[in-house]
Formats: structure tokens, sequence, C-alpha cells
């Protein structure tokens, strides 16, 4: 048995060196040869003695097999070992070579922190508007429901509210159908009067959207009648900023428009759907006294769980066409239109910010043609160092790896101060951004953001990198060494990479500034067009008279 302890060494042996299986299996075997000939010596019989031993070893095929795993795990964490000693070697060196030539350094980097930070900061704008979910439940639920004219194809944002009670009571593909209004409103009683933004709505919006108030309850369908109690849900911001979170605040009152409302509920934190709305009270609209060709509201719908779009859509133009035979006069030539809530919001913007990301994305790629271009130039200098490195045995995989590593650690540096950048940009393009965008308080520099900055900052890096390293990599030895400081990067096998890089550089230049002088004209046009009256000291204000003291027009 002491020979068969003294396996353990064979385990430590192996792991010392990469055997292959045949010596795994030869060292295996020489250990079961040497125990079977002492038992031998002892006396036992040669075929009793083989199977002793067999049987003092264990199985073979799992000491293999363990053999080999540990094998591998040692192969792998030296060659690990191996790559990281690399790396850190090809860093520092970076390092010194980027701290050694501080002028190119600071261009290089301030070109891409230009072409990165723009990029971001607008793609910042676009994730915000345009890509990120509605922050609701099941935002993919959500529908906007709109008029569209079926002769014409236009679509018309405004609904009756009688054909919006028709499709809550008739559409089963819509769990919920709310029609609402948003005006400024008069609050007193808290203060100061100030003008506030509130919205009329045909019944809960809270339930609409898939949420539970924060406190209390929302409103109720049945409370939208002429006669209809005088209640409201308030926003979670009214609620903090005005009752100081009162728990005990459903019950007590607010007066709007010189109308006392009693509290019934509080809506959870973040919602205030339409943007900028503090609180909903019951429409209080008679149906049939403004009727069918009355048609103010707008309108938001859920589908139910198991409804598709494309099926709600068929069913509404369904009972679109019903209606349309029932009211000819009011609804003919009228379809129900149904679109997602969030492509909804967006009609009116996402073909501006697209054309906005692309102009970004042009002003990245000439930076890294850009600094492509600088990196060959200095190229010319530095063939004397890579075929030093090459003669004394680095091969063109190591010196590549080594420059490319110098130009990430290039774009790294670019992309950190491009995404500075980036957040003071996003204030300032929301500060410039007209208010019909919508969502632009969603704006924010977020872990997609910062994912989408890596991706750039590596493509940068691949980009302004590969070419030039590759260029570098595969200089040719001879004549470079007794050439002293003459480089073949400059020669015209060099200069093809740099008039390619070139030329795409003046071709997007070109692209880009065609485009930017067509926009400055545009602009120069619009700001030029005559409105048709004297605009110079003209000042446009609005003013909200609480319905309660004027009920008429003749009061105004």
């Amino acid at each position: 048995m002491s020979r068969i302890k003294g396996l353990r060494g064979v385990f430590r042996t192996v792991l010392r060196g990469f055997n292959p299986e045949k010596e795994i299996a030869e060292e295996i075997r020489f250990h079961l040869e040497t125990r079977v000939e002492d038992l031998v010596q002892s006396g036992m019989n040669p075929v009793e003695a083989k199977a002793l031993a067999m049987k003092e070893f264990g199985d073979v095929e799992r000491y293999e097999e363990e053999l080999r795993s540990m094998q591998k795990k040692q192969a792998g964490r030296e060659r690990r070992t191996e790559w990281w000693d690399a790396l850190s070697q090809d860093l520092s060196f970076a390092i010194r070579q980027l701290w050694r030539n501080r002028g190119f350094t600071s261009v290089a980097v301030a070109t891409l922190a230009l072409g990165v930070g723009i990029t971001t900061a607008i793609f910042s704008v676009v994730n915000g508007v345009l890509l990120r979910p509605l922050p609701y439940p099941d935002p993919d639920r959500l529908v906007s429901v709109r008029y569209q004219m079926e002769s014409s194809g236009v679509v018309e944002q405004s609904l009756s509210q009688p054909d919006i009670h028709d499709l809550q009571d008739q559409a089963e593909s819509l769990s919920y159908v709310t029609g609402f209004t948003q005006s400024d409103w008069t609050l007193t009683g808290l203060g100061e009067s100030e003008i506030v933004y509130g919205a009329r709505v045909t019944q809960g919006l809270l339930s609409t959207f898939g949420l539970a108030p924060a406190l209390g309850r929302d409103l109720l369908a049945e409370e939208n009648v002429p006669s209809g109690p005088a209640v409201v849900v308030i926003a979670h911001s009214f609620w903090q900023n005005r009752f100081g979170s009162d728990p005990d605040v459903v019950g007590k009152t607010v007066t709007l428009n010189d109308v006392s409302f009693e509290i019934v509920g509080v809506a959870p934190a973040g919602f205030g759907f339409p943007t900028g709305s503090e609180f909903w009270v019951p429409r209080h609209l008679n149906p049939e006294g403004c009727g069918r060709g009355c048609r103010f509201f707008r309108a938001v719908g859920r589908l139910e769980d198991a409804t598709t779009l494309a099926a709600a859509r068929e069913e509404v133009s369904a009972i679109a066409q019903r209606l349309e035979e029932t009211y000819q006069e009011s609804n003919h030539d009228r379809d129900f239109y149904l679109t997602s809530l969030g492509a909804a919001q967006v009609e009116g913007s996402r073909t501006a910010l697209l054309a906005l990301l692309a102009s970004s994305a042009m002003v990245l790629l000439i930076a890294c043609a850009n600094v492509g271009n600088l990196l060959l130039v200095r190229g010319a200098s530095r063939t004397s160092e890579i075929a030093v490195r090459s003669a004394l045995g680095a091969g063109r995989g190591r010196v590549l790896a080594s420059l490319l590593v110098e130009n990430a650690a290039l774009a790294i540096l670019g992309g950190v101060l491009g995404l500075a950048m980036a957040y003071y940009g996003v204030q300032a393009l929301l500060g410039l951004a007209p208010s019909s965008i919508p969502r632009l308080d969603e704006v924010s520099v977020d872990g997609t953001v910062l994912l989408f900055t890596t991706l750039v900052v590596t493509v940068v890096a691949l980009g302004v990198g590969l070419i030039p390293g590759i260029r570098l990599a595969r200089a040719p030895l001879s004549g470079t060494l007794r050439s002293g400081s003459r480089g073949t990067v400059g020669t015209r096998k060099g200069g093809g990479s740099r008039s390619l890089i070139l030329t795409t550089e003046v071709a997007l230049s070109l692209v880009l500034l065609l485009g930017t002088a067509l926009l400055a004209r545009s602009f120069s046009k619009l700001s030029t067009v005559n409105p048709g009256w004297e605009a110079e000291q003209l000042h446009r204000f609005t003013v909200s008279l609480p319905t309660a003291r004027y009920t008429t027009p003749q009061s105004w």
C-alpha cells in the first residue's frame, strides 16, 4: 500500500508539465507493474498479484480522466497567466508610448472624445424617447385609439365621448378605453393661487395603465355622469409637495377652479399621464348633449391579455362600420385606428431623431478616419522600432496585439472623456429640445447608454487601430534596420491605406457638410416665412377662468 500511497506524487508530477495522454497511461502502468512485481516476489501468484494491484489502485479509467481534467485546468491557468502577463506588459508599454507622445495623444483623444460624446448624447435622447419601454406594467398592451378617414387615410387625434363609450361596451379585445382632455386649472386654498395642469377623464386612468393607487382608489366609470360627485385623484408629487405626504389625505378637499373636490386617491409615484398632469377628475359631460359630432377627447386603451393588436384592429373596425351605418351623419367615413401607445407618442419625432443619430454617427466615423490617418502617419516613424522587436523574436501576431492594446488605450481615454462630454451634452440638448418631443423627462445617461458607449469604444478601438496596426506589423524587415529611421509605411504601398482612409474621411465630411447646409437653409427659410401679420410687439399668453364662476360665454 505504501507504493499506492505514493501515487499521489503521480498527480503532482503530471501537473508539472503538459504530458500527453500516452505518458499518463504509461505512468499508471509503471506503478501497477511495479506493485505486481513486489507482490510476486512476496510469494503471490502473478494472476492474483495483478488482481490485487488493480484492486488497490482502483478505477484506472477514472484516474486517467481525473488526470486529464487536472492537466487541462493547469494548462488553462498557465495560459491565462501568460495572457495576463502579456496584456500587462503591452498596457504598460502603451501608457509609456502615449505619455511620451503627449501632443499626438491629446489630439487623438480629443478627436475621439468629440465623436463619442456627440454620438452618445444623441443616443441618450433616442434611447429615452424611442427605445425605452413605457414605464407601465405590460406597456405593449397599451394602445392609442384614434380616428382614420377611410377615403384619405388621414388620422384624427380626437374622438367623441359616445364613440368612446361604445368602444368600452362593445370591444371585447379592449379591457379598458379611457378618454381624456388636459387643461390648466386654478389651484386655490393651499397657499398662493397658481396654475396647475390636470385632466378630465371618462373613467380612471390608473386601471387602464394597469396601476394601483398609492392611497385610496381610482376614479369610477359611474362617476362620469352630468350630476356626478366632485372627486379627484391627485398625483404622487402633488400629494408630497402640497400635503406633505399626509397618509390621511384621502377624504380631504382641494379647490380647483373655485370648485371643492374630494380627494379619493393618490396615484403611484412617477405617473403623470398625459404629460404634466397633477390630478384627474371625472368629465361630467352629458353624452347626448354634446353628441357624436363633438370630438375633443383623446383616448387610450388596454388590450386583453390574450388579444393581439391585429385582432383588436379587426374588431374595432367592425364596430366603426356598425356605428357608421347607425349614425351616418356624424360617423361617415370614420374608422377606429389602433396603434401602440409608445409608437403613437413618438410619431412626430421618430424621423428627426433617427436622422440626428445618423448625422452623429457620421461625425464619429469622421473622427475615426482622422485618428486612423494620424496613426498611419505616426507609424512611419515606428517601423524601425517594430523591426527591432521582430528581429528579437516577436511574431507578427504579438506585435499586432501590442499595437492594438495601445490603440485600445487611446480609444478608452477618448471614450471616457466622450462620456463626460455626453453627460453635459444631454443637459444642453434637453434645454434646446422643443417641448413637442415626448418623454424628455425620461432621457438620462443610464446603463443602456453606458453599454452603447462601451460598444462604440470597442468598435472605435478596432476601427482606428486595425488597419494601422496590420500595416505596421506586416512592415518588411528587409532594409528597415539598414536604412535607420527611414520607414516603409510612407512608401507607395503604405500610402494606399492612408489614401483609403483620407478618401472615406472626405466623403463623409462632404455628406455631413451638405446635410448641415440643407438644414441651415431650411431653418433660414422657415425663420423668414411671412406669418400673414405683423409679429413684432405681439405676445402670446393664456388666461384660465374658473368654470364655476364663469358658466356662460357671456360671463367671460
